[in-house]
């Protein structure tokens, strides 16, 4: 998952709008969050989380750093409503 974070590229044609990252990263949650509810797993799916949410701000800044169509400062803020 981390991978196909940093492989994505803003896209050229729209302007702003949520990340697929962040799409990707918010099903994968539920899913795993839903899988490992009832295991003693918890505390390991927990600290992926956090690996996987530094990764994803990172990319996200990236991401706002790279985009010619939208100021940086509107792809931050996007990132404030996850």
């Amino acid at each position: 998952m981390i991978q196909s974070f940093t492989e994505n590229k803003p896209s050229k044609r729209s302007r702003g709008g949520l990340l697929p990252m962040v799409r990707i990263y918010e099903r994968f949650s539920q899913l795993a969050n839903s899988a490992f509810a009832d295991s003693g797993r918890i505390s390991d799916l927990e600290r992926a989380h956090g690996e996987l949410v530094r990764s994803l701000m990172t990319e996200i800044e990236r991401v706002a750093s790279e985009s010619v169509k939208t100021p940086r400062e509107v792809v931050q803020m996007g990132k404030l409503s996850i």
